[in-house]
C-alpha cells in the first residue's frame, strides 16, 4: 500500500481516498475538502486538469494504482476529456486491468472519436487473450457481441481487417469464432481477405527487393524459400477467411483481378520447394 501511495504522490493525482483505511492522503485534489481533518475525497475525483483519476492512472502506466481505484468504486466508464478506461487498458496491453474493468461493468462498446474500439486495439496487437476476454464477457448478449465484433472505424475498418492485414493468425481465428463477418467492406471496398492480401503483397515486395541481387538457380530457390516462410502467416489467414466463405476475387497492386485460392496454392507450392506461378514477383 505504501508503494501505491508513493505512486499516487509522484503522479500528482491528489488521491485522498479515505476508503475506510484511516488514510487521509490529501494530495491536492481539484476539489479538496475544506476541512483538513476530514478525508472525504474518493476514487471518482479528478486531477487538477479535470481528468478522472482512473483515466490519469492508466494513461500514466500506473496499473496497480488503477486497479486500486477500480476496486474502490471509480467510474469505469468515466472519460471527461480523456479516453475510456477500457480503451486505455487495451492500449496498455493489460488484460488484468481490462478484466477488472469488465467485472465492474465497463462498456465494451466504447470507442475513440475515430471509432477505434478496445477490440480493434487488441486485434492490432494480436492479443488472443484480450479478444477472448471480450467475447466471453458478451456471450450472453449476442446482439451486443455482434455489434462490438463487427464495429468499424470512420474508414470502415473492422477488427478483422486489422488482424488479417497484420497476419495475426490466432487473433483472426478468435475473431471468427466470436462471429466476425468476413464480408464487411472498408472504404476501399476490401474485405478482411483483401486486407490480408495487401499485407501479403507488402511482405512479398520486401523479400523480392531484398533478393534482387541474386540471380542463379540456387539463389532463386533460396529466395523462394524465404518468400514462402515470410508469407506463411498471411497465407494461413487467407485460408481461414476462405474457409468462412470470403469472396475469393481480389485486386492486386497492379489493378489485376486474381483468385485468392490460386494465390494460396502458389505459395504452398513455394513452401514445398516448387516454383512460383508466373507473375508472383508482382504480388
Amino acid at each position: 500500500m505504501q508503494l501505491l501511495l508513493e505512486q499516487a504522490s509522484w503522479l500528482g493525482l491528489g488521491l485522498g481516498l479515505g476508503l475506510g483505511l484511516g488514510l487521509g492522503l490529501g494530495l491536492g485534489l481539484a476539489n479538496p475538502n475544506p476541512n483538513p481533518n476530514q478525508a472525504s475525497a474518493d476514487a471518482n475525483d479528478k486531477t487538477v486538469h479535470g481528468l478522472p483519476l482512473l483515466v490519469h492512472a492508466i494513461s500514466s502506466g500506473q496499473e496497480s494504482l488503477a486497479e486500486l481505484l477500480v476496486q474502490h468504486g471509480a467510474s469505469v466508464d468515466a472519460v471527461d476529456g480523456g479516453s475510456a478506461p477500457v480503451l486505455l487498458a487495451s492500449q496498455a496491453g493489460s488484460l488484468r486491468l481490462l478484466q477488472a474493468l469488465i467485472q465492474k461493468g465497463a462498456s465494451l462498446t466504447a470507442a475513440s472519436e475515430q471509432g477505434v474500439t478496445p477490440l480493434m486495439v487488441l486485434s492490432a496487437s494480436g492479443s488472443v487473450g484480450g479478444i477472448k476476454l471480450i467475447a466471453e464477457a458478451l456471450k450472453t448478449e449476442p446482439l451486443v457481441l455482434a455489434s462490438v465484433v463487427d464495429a468499424t472505424t470512420e474508414n470502415r475498418t473492422s477488427a478483422l481487417h486489422i488482424a488479417a492485414r497484420q497476419a495475426h493468425v490466432r487473433a483472426v481465428g478468435a475473431l471468427l469464432t466470436a462471429g466476425a463477418a468476413v464480408a464487411t467492406l472498408d472504404l476501399l471496398g476490401q474485405t478482411a481477405l483483401g486486407a490480408a492480401f495487401d499485407g501479403l503483397q507488402a511482405v512479398a515486395k520486401y523479400v523480392e527487393e531484398a533478393l534482387q541481387e541474386y540471380a542463379t538457380t540456387a539463389d532463386r530457390k533460396l529466395g523462394n524459400d524465404m518468400l514462402a516462410r515470410a508469407a506463411a502467416a498471411h497465407i494461413e489467414v487467407m485460408e481461414l477467411l476462405l474457409a468462412k466463405g470470403s469472396e475469393p476475387s481480389l485486386v492486386d497492386n497492379n489493378g489485376d483481378t486474381v483468385d485468392a485460392n490460386t494465390i494460396v496454392q502458389m505459395y504452398k507450392a513455394l513452401s514445398r520447394g516448387g516454383d512460383a506461378a508466373p507473375g508472383h514477383d508482382e504480388l
